[in-house]
């Protein structure tokens, strides 16, 4: 079952799967929360552009969480094998 994201996760999924939209957000999201983000970006087939989007933000301006910087790396392993 998907993580559910709020209605502010929502929009922000909903920005960073739009290859039109900046890659920037205003607030600061929780590991927690961009984990859902994945998770969710995963089940709608976005993930290509999300991934991209969160590289662009940088890595450094990301939260330093392990397990966020895991699934990161998976899924940028994954969708280099897919292309």
């Amino acid at each position: 079952m998907l993580p559910e994201l709020s209605p502010a996760q929502e929009k922000l999924l909903i920005s960073l799967a739009d290859p039109e939209a900046p890659a920037d957000w205003d607030k600061d999201v929780s590991p927690a929360g961009l984990l859902a983000l994945l998770a969710n970006a995963e089940f709608h087939g976005v993930v290509p552009i999300v991934l991209r989007k969160l590289r662009e933000r940088g890595d450094a301006n990301l939260p330093k969480d392990a397990g966020l910087r895991q699934k990161l790396a998976e899924l940028r392993d994954q969708m280099t094998m897919a292309t």
